[in-house]
């Protein structure tokens, strides 16, 4: 994010847990709702206010 900083346009949101790719393989990794993985989203939140990101987000989560 610091990299590429006003070229961000849009976010797709999700979370990544290592323990679960580790018992399932890589693909169970991303069967954690968002905020319960290893994303570390303060980190996330703050990268992107250190670049002044103004857009938008798509949180990729399942529907229902």
């Amino acid at each position: 994010m610091r990299t590429l900083g006003p070229r961000i346009r849009n976010l797709h949101l999700k979370d990544y847990s290592r323990a679960k790719r580790d018992k399932g393989g890589p693909g169970a990794g991303f069967g954690v709702e968002l905020g319960e993985g290893d994303a570390g989203w303060a980190d996330v939140m703050k990268a992107l206010d250190d670049v002044g990101y103004a857009g938008y987000g798509i949180a990729e989560v399942n529907g229902g």
